[in-house]
């Protein structure tokens, strides 16, 4: 090992060596929790350091940590440093993990380090050294969605710092068909750095495809700086992809502002098949807003169809904010698969919120899988939220599939971390026609959750 460090970017006072990360382990086992983050990081800049290309070190550490936020520090800390002077095996060690979430029910979050979020890091931080290089290497990945992210997120990182050389970089992929989203990616970056930069620039390209990729980038922000002029551009794109995804792109951030005159201009301008969605965003936005506007606007459409599907997209927004507009709304609604979906939506927001009003709301539902399902819903938003208060409704509750059902979303609720298989087996059993006692405590008793909560579940059978 050298005696002074051979890359001055890494933050450490002198050459860090096998006995700087053990002292520094043993710093971490005995720090109190403020000031764990400082010391996970150094961790991660040290093994970035000391890589020799077995990875056994960083592997130890990892093997140490059971919080999944405190490895995701180290393993950012470590992959963001190793790419500056050793990218390849910074790319080697990324590609090797798994591709997981780890979900966290009971605080409604997620610590996500996957294999892509892995290699996100390395190639932001390679594109940061050593643009054409990161770019150079990532063009050669076999797997299309792992090559398609790693130019990305060059892109993104690139236009930063050199934008002119990240243009004729994307130009050179888009021309040369290999990919068109980094110059779609830099388009949209840079027109919402600077709209009138952008546009110029737009418009000096010669009509293509070219053209239309950045003019699909550049409209939508462009209607709010000059709504006529990002009009007039979109009305002389050719029909197709392209124009339908600006428009519906635009129409959305004209409905952030003027949701009444973006609805205006849909109804007399779009076609039916683009309309439908335009509209959708249209009402989504305007709801929250002005729930009376938006809504005497849908009541005076002249389809059946379309004031439905917009009546059902409005209460699933106001669930967040109105979830007794958002109810309203859904009696008004034909009984579909969507207005039960929407229904559930309703459930789960209002629980997030004011649990026991969701609950004596959800107890008024007759008998049956709807019933079944909203209780289920709510029992386990409120087992995260307040699980004792949770226990003492489903004792209350009348003995039917219902309460059975309450009881699964009550035990899945209890879970730190919910895989998808558990959540996939609740979502089934809520749903299941007639519950019976007989089939949760089964559930119960093959399933992987922990022995204290099965048991406690057991017990409010």
């Amino acid at each position: 090992m050298p005696d002074e460090p051979t890359h001055p970017h890494l933050a450490t006072d002198s050459a860090p060596t096998a006995e700087t990360l053990a002292a520094l382990r043993r710093q971490l086992a005995e720090a109190a929790p403020g000031d764990r983050a400082q010391l996970l990081t150094r961790i991660g800049t040290v093994l970035a350091a000391l890589e020799d290309g077995d990875f056994a070190d960083v592997q130890s550490v990892l093997d140490d940590l059971t919080d999944p936020r405190d490895r995701r520090t180290v393993l950012l800390t470590y992959l963001s440093e190793l790419a500056k002077h050793a990218p390849e095996s910074a790319v080697q060690f990324a590609m090797q993990l798994p591709n997981e979430m780890h979900i966290d029910s009971t605080r409604g979050d997620s610590v996500d380090f996957s294999r892509n979020m892995a290699l996100a890091t390395v190639f932001r931080s390679w594109a940061q050294v050593d643009a054409p290089a990161a770019a150079a290497w990532a063009t050669q990945m076999e797997d299309v969605a792992l090559r398609q992210q790693a130019l990305s997120t060059i892109a993104s990182t690139w236009a930063n710092s050199d934008l002119p050389a990240a243009l004729d970089w994307a130009r050179e992929l888009a021309d040369t068909g290999s990919s068109t989203l980094p110059l779609d990616l830099i388009a949209r970056t840079w027109a919402a750095r600077d709209i009138g930069a952008a546009v110029a620039y737009c418009q000096r390209l010669p009509e293509g495809d070219l053209r239309d990729l950045f003019l699909q980038a550049v409209i939508p922000p462009w209607i709010v700086t000059d709504r006529q002029a990002a009009l007039d551009a979109l009305a002389a794109m050719p029909a197709g992809a392209r124009r339908q995804s600006a428009t519906l792109q635009a129409v959305w951030r004209w409905a952030s502002t003027d949701p009444a005159g973006a609805a205006s201009w849909a109804t007399q301008n779009l076609d039916a098949s683009t309309l439908s969605a335009a509209l959708n965003s249209i009402v989504r936005a305007w709801v929250t807003k002005d729930t009376s506007a938006a809504l005497d606007f849908v009541a005076r459409l002249p389809d059946e169809a379309t004031r439905i599907q917009l009546l059902t997209a409005a209460a699933t927004d106001l669930a967040n904010t109105d979830p007794a507009m958002a109810i309203s709304l859904l009696r008004q609604v034909p009984a579909s698969g969507t207005r039960d979906s929407a229904t559930e939506t309703v459930a789960i927001n209002w629980a997030r919120r004011d649990p026991a009003a969701a609950a004596a709301w959800a107890e008024q539902f007759p008998a049956g899988t709807q019933r079944q399902t909203v209780l289920s819903d709510v029992a386990l938003q409120w087992t995260r939220k307040d699980p004792e208060s949770a226990a003492n409704w489903l004792r209350a509750l009348p003995d039917d599939a219902a309460r059975y059902s309450a009881i699964v979303g009550f035990a899945v609720g209890r879970v730190p971390a919910s895989d998808a298989a558990t959540l996939a087996q609740w979502r089934s059993l809520m749903k299941q026609p007639n519950l019976t006692r007989e089939a949760v405590s089964q559930w119960l008793e093959q399933s992987s959750l922990p022995t204290a909560i099965r048991r406690e579940a057991a017990r409010l059978l």
